[in-house]
């Protein structure tokens, strides 16, 4: 009975709905053709008169003035469909009288061989085929086709045009260009007030002098590149405390049919500096505790008799913003600057209460259609419910992005009506995760051969798999190593590993093979604290070569090694990607049970700290210490002993130091290792990507538990620089290091080269 009586309610409801459409489609209906009766067009061929009645957006009036019909003149003329419009009344009748322009049939550009070129031109042009045609159109056509082809160097460009009529109201438009030689920059001046070396600024901006290390379009003068030069400019000033730099429009000067000069005008000003903080005009919000203030007042002040800077004011700003956010405090910050004299800047700060304190209503999530939306879900900082954040927006955005997995992320609010809450959308875009690369490479340390097979998003989980293949000189290593993380939608991350790796140094004095798998549980324990911990189980072959020591040859053999370990690491680090700021701090242990051939406990330590000194200066501290130590008073076995990596002690061979046994290097039970570096501007070209740094490395391998003779217990330290460059022949690594201290028995490598491609 409930269901009839609901069946009939909704044939009622749906009744009543198509009636009342009905009702008001035959009353607009009869309206608008009420309206047209007052209409009469006369001269119109391919635009029909409700056409041209729907542009005038008709009101139904009494009369109509001259004001109306003058409004209609000019809409009409603006929609180009016509030469020719003219309205009058005859008896309250409006008669418009209209002459049609002629169609666009065919548009035919000519002396452009370039593909390129040619469908920039094509793009740029309005008058296209089965468009009405309009002379003012077509002039400022040629107007903007000239001007695309002087932004691509071609100065002395000509443009002419043909236009032919055809029957029926048609016709052709033919362009015909010269583009004559194309310009290139001779030189590039730098005058006026301007506080730095021209090479200094040339290296700033985007443009460049004509020469064979010119890139492709660098060396052309264009307005748009020349303006996009005089915003770098003016970054770079400001970003030197040049509060007040004037910067004025690039000129360029046409020397000859090939050549121009480009000329900036500086006036660079004074260097300011902030001398005075005023830190809220009103009394603190009631949402700050004392403990806030204090904070807040930490790095506010910090910029106090400063030189401005506008970086470090947007730090400033994220810093103060973060803070509020993850401290849930309902508070907007306004901050501006007040010139106080030639030289000299107050900072302003003022807090208010945010009295609309939004809250997350609902999160809504589009573009995901391969991966599931509980891997976005997982990676997000926020929830339904929460307070609208700025800082976690941000976060999260740049979680999503990490993946790998996303080419574009955007995170956007939007009000619901009638109430404080916001609905959160986030848009992802896909890209394809599957990666297949080979790649060669050659260096001091020997040739490599490289493969690697990934996919980045398994079923759309977010799981990686990756299978990689190193064939080098002294190692050659097998690995395929599967991650999930979030297995079994326990917020848990999983990694398995199986590994084959083949090693023979020529101052090791055996080679060694070894086979086996590990695999691991990841999971946050605190805030930016993660718990790994895992199991392992390998197979070991170690072959003594002839010539080796007695020593060596004792442990000729194969063994099982079955081990537990586990990690913890603290990321403090102020972001993931070209980190300035924070730290990272872990330690861990490695437990080979009784059940193996070898057992052995080792013991790490290890961290990094980050701090950018200054602009173009950012230094870091990195650190590790280990130990290794036999469990059944026997030996550890050779290819479970420490070795420092070449990127830790720079300027000594690998594996050339530490412990030794008749010039066999036969690695130590204890390492540690510490680098001081920082990088630093070089004079080549900001545009070509190299970076460079300087270091200070540290380090001890000691410990020979085979035999205590054979121990080398002494500081090692080495100065040097670096280069680094992603070239066209693919990652280029340069380094010098001059050892400071070391043992008589270390081998020394002062020049280190690695170059390689992928392809």
């Amino acid at each position: 009975m409930q269901k009839n009586l609901q069946k009939h309610t909704r044939l009622n409801k749906f009744l009543i709905v198509n009636f009342v459409i009905f009702f008001l489609f035959i009353f607009n209906s009869s309206s608008i053709a009420e309206v047209q009766k007052n209409f009469e067009v006369i001269g119109n061929k391919s635009v029909n008169k409700e056409t041209i009645l729907s542009y005038l957006k008709i009101k139904k009036k009494n009369s109509y003035d001259l004001n109306d019909l003058n409004d209609f003149k000019k809409i009409l003329y603006e929609t180009n469909f016509f030469s020719k419009v003219d309205i009058e009344i005859i008896k309250r009748k409006i008669i418009i009288t209209v002459k049609e322009n002629p169609f666009v049939e065919y548009v035919y550009v000519d002396g452009v061989k370039n593909k390129d070129l040619l469908k920039n031109i094509n793009k740029i042009i309005s008058l296209k085929t089965n468009n009405f045609f309009s002379e003012s159109f077509l002039k400022k056509d040629v107007i903007n086709i000239s001007s695309l082809l002087s932004s691509k160097g071609y100065f002395k460009n000509k443009v002419d045009y043909i236009v032919k009529k055809n029957s029926d109201n048609r016709l052709n438009i033919f362009y015909n260009i010269a583009l004559n030689e194309k310009f290139r920059i001779k030189n590039i001046f730098f005058i006026g007030d301007k506080n730095f070396k021209t090479s200094t600024l040339s290296d700033v901006i985007s443009s460049s002098r004509n020469s064979w290390l010119s890139f492709s379009s660098s060396s052309i003068p264009s307005k748009e590149r020349a303006d996009f030069d005089k915003s770098l400019l003016k970054l770079f000033y400001t970003e030197r405390a040049y509060f007040d730099v004037q910067i004025s429009d690039a000129s360029i000067e046409i020397l000859d049919d090939n050549y121009a000069n480009l000329t900036f005008v500086i006036n660079s000003g004074k260097k300011f500096k902030i001398i005075k903080i005023n830190l809220g005009e009103n009394s603190p919000p009631a949402s700050f505790s004392d403990n806030d203030i204090k904070q807040l007042k930490e790095f506010i002040f910090k910029l106090e008799n400063t030189y401005y800077n506008p970086k470090k004011l947007r730090k400033l700003s994220n810093s103060i913003n973060k803070y509020m956010d993850i401290n849930n405090l309902p508070v907007d910050v306004d901050i501006g600057l007040t010139k106080i004299s030639s030289d000299a800047l107050s900072l302003n700060i003022n807090f208010t209460d945010d009295i609309d304190n939004n809250t997350i209503n609902k999160i809504v999530i589009a573009g995901n259609d391969i991966t599931e939306e509980k891997v976005i879900r997982n990676n997000i900082s926020f929830v339904e419910g929460d307070r609208s954040a700025e800082y976690f927006y941000k976060e999260s955005t740049d979680k999503l992005k990490s993946l790998g997995i996303f080419k574009n992320v955007k995170i956007t609010t939007k009000p619901v009506s009638n109430s404080k809450n916001l609905d959160v959308k986030i848009d992802v875009e896909e890209q394809a995760t599957g990666e297949i690369a080979a790649g060669a490479g050659f260096g001091t340390s020997g040739a490599l051969l490289a493969f690697t097979l990934k996919e980045k998003n398994y079923f759309g989980q977010g799981i990686l798999t990756d299978v990689t293949a190193n064939l080098g000189t002294d190692k050659s290593l097998g690995n395929f190593r599967y991650s999930n993380p979030d297995f079994s939608d326990s917020g848990i991350a999983l990694t398995s590993n199986f590994f084959i790796t083949e090693s023979s140094y020529d101052n090791s004095g055996y080679e060694s093979k070894s086979i086996g798998m590990d695999s691991s549980l990841e999971s946050g324990i605190f805030k930016n604290i993660n718990l790994n911990a895992g199991f392992g189980i390998g197979f070991d072959s170690i072959n003594a070569q002839e010539n080796a020591t007695s020593l060596i040859k004792k442990q000729d053999g194969d063994f099982l090694t079955t081990k537990a370990f586990y990690n913890v690491r603290n990321d403090h680090r102020g972001s993931k990607f070209e980190t300035k700021s924070g730290y990272i701090f872990g330690f861990g242990q490695d437990l080979s049970s009784l059940l193996s051939d070898k057992p052995y406990l080792s013991n790490k330590i290890f961290g990094t700290f980050y701090h950018e000194l200054h602009e173009d200066f950012n230094t870091s501290i990195k650190y590790k210490i280990n130990s290794v130590n036999s469990l059944d008073g026997d030996d550890v076995k050779l290819s479970d002993r420490l070795f420092l990596s070449d990127n830790y002690l720079r300027g000594f061979k690998h594996r050339g130091y530490g412990p030794i046994h008749e010039d066999d290097h036969i690695g130590g039970n204890y390492s540690y290792a510490a680098t001081l570096a920082t990088t630093f501007p070089n004079t080549l070209p900001d545009k070509w990507g190299v970076k460079s740094n300087l270091f200070l490395d540290t380090g001890n391998l000691w410990g020979a538990d085979l035999n205590s003779e054979s121990d080398r217990n002494k500081f090692r330290s080495s100065v040097g620089a670096g280069l680094s460059w992603t070239s066209p022949l693919g990652p280029l690594s340069i380094t010098y290091a001059q050892p400071i201290t070391k043992d008589s028995s270390d081998r020394i490598e002062k020049f280190n080269f690695k170059i390689g491609t992928i392809f």
